[in-house]
């Protein structure tokens, strides 16, 4: 990492009440004093105290802006280095400038997300707060936002740290008894070691994964699908859902032929819904590649929103489709349409067909909240997530380690020389590292931390 004081706008540009020009390095604080002018006291700055003033062009003299500053001395900022920031107004052309004067005096524009990589870097946080970071800053949710905050708050690099402690404990067993097979103590047979290869390590590594599937929705927003016959109102369910008129409604069935996605938040939960082409025997060219893209969609979804109308009975091809379905594994929430005009008999055999059924219409509003709630109890089986969420880059790196701990457990229990368990576990540790950022690779890091904002 080079030394270079860095600069940016850690700020949304725009019309603003505040704007903020953040300063990391060295020369942080003296770039500051060259442009800061204080309402009163000397320019000797204390460390995290605010000052009045007001920053001035050193060639002209000119004022710029009446400004707060401040200087958060090494060690002890976000960076590990000397950080310096100039709160001012938040106009565009005010926040512009004085970045201006402060790249003049010596600092360099950083890249994005440099804040933040030095801070990992100076071993300031490791690599999953570098990620919970990243997970604060761009949470358009309640839940994406706890999920970044259960990151940030350190508990799954203790947990990871905890399983590296037992992997290195029992990888030093195994060694041992490589070395010196004669003097090794009980505690490192093969049975031993192998049960506490399972127990105290395949068996958290194993939740941390399962709390990725568990999780990934209330991280990541669930994918929803809407699906039905044509002209049943899958449009105008879409377009009351989302609270605007996204998608053409018309009484010709056929009329939805690609889909159409808006991401809304339903109870904090962040939900992608999908609108599809009306599942049925179709007749034209365009409107199958319509209905098979709508079969791609409805394999990806997280959760089928299945529309049918109030005003007909279940008929033979929804029946299908519901099966078809349910055999997929997919869950299914079916919302009955039209239920302003609602049929008691057609009730009685929707609620035959198909028990749990959220009746609603778009036309007036009717159930509408009550399918939302629905929608959220089904995506998170009414349980809160998992304490602690892992990214799916984590979660990957986990599975790998349990594959390699596996891997290790297999060879012992099979009788294969204990080089090979030895090896596994090596592997494993890396890993675990890996998670953490023990270990990393350069390039992954530049492509981590190029999807972090300016200023970060």
């Amino acid at each position: 990492m080079d030394d270079d004081t860095i600069a940016a706008i850690a700020t949304p540009l725009g019309a603003g009440g505040i704007g903020i020009v953040r300063i990391s390095g060295e020369d942080a604080a003296e770039i500051v004093s060259r442009l800061f002018r204080p309402t009163s006291g000397t320019k000797r700055f204390r460390s995290h105290l605010l000052y009045h003033g007001h920053i001035l062009d050193p060639e002209s003299g000119e004022v710029v802006d009446e400004v707060l500053c401040v200087v958060m001395r090494a060690p002890k900022s976000y960076t590990r280095e000397d950080i310096a920031e100039i709160h001012c107004h938040g106009g565009a052309a005010v926040v512009g400038k004085i970045l201006e004067l402060v790249l003049r005096q010596g600092a360099r524009l950083a890249e994005p997300g440099e804040f933040t990589k030095r801070a990992f870097l100076n071993g300031r946080i490791d690599l999953i707060e570098a990620e919970a970071v990243l997970d604060l800053a761009t949470a358009r949710s309640a839940s994406q936002h706890r999920a970044g905050l259960s990151l940030l708050s350190g508990l799954l690099g203790e947990r990871i740290r905890t399983v590296r402690a037992a992997l290195l404990a029992e990888l030093a067993a195994i060694e041992a008894a490589i070395d010196y097979p004669d003097e090794a103590p009980e505690t490192a047979s093969r049975p031993e070691v192998a049960q506490r290869l399972e127990e105290d390590i395949l068996f958290p590594i194993r939740a941390l994964i399962e709390a990725y599937r568990q999780g990934h929705v209330a991280r990541e927003g669930a994918r929803v699908v809407l699906a039905g016959r044509p002209n049943v109102g899958k449009s105008s369910l879409f377009n009351a859902m989302i609270g605007f008129e996204r998608v053409i409604v018309s009484a010709v069935p056929g009329t939805t032929r690609d889909r159409v996605e808006e991401t809304v938040e339903m109870d904090g939960l962040p939900v992608i819904l999908v609108d599809t082409a009306g599942l049925r025997e179709d007749t034209e060219e365009i409107e199958h590649k319509g209905i098979q893209m709508a079969w791609e969609q409805l394999e990806m979804a997280d959760l089928v929103l299945f529309v049918a109308d109030a005003s007909t009975p279940p008929v033979q091809e929804e029946r299908a489709i519901l099966d078809t379905l349910e055999e997929k594994g997919k869950r299914v929430v079916v919302a009955l349409n039209k239920c302003d005009s609602l049929d008691s008999e057609i009730a009685a055999s929707w609620e035959r067909s198909h028990p749990g059924i959220v009746k609603i219409s778009c036309k007036t509003g009717e159930g509408l909240d009550s399918l939302r709630k629905t929608i959220v109890g089904t995506l998170l089986k009414e349980k809160e997530p998992p304490a602690v969420i892992p990214t799916l880059r984590q979660k990957r790196l986990l599975q790998e380690a349990e594959e390699r701990v596996q891997g290790a457990l297999e060879a012992l229990r099979s009788g294969h020389p204990e080089e090979v368990a030895a090896l596994e576990i090596r592997s494993a540790l890396e890993k675990l590292d890996a998670v953490t950022g023990n270990s990393f690779d350069a390039d992954l890091l530049d492509t981590m931390f190029s999807s972090f904002c300016l200023g970060k």
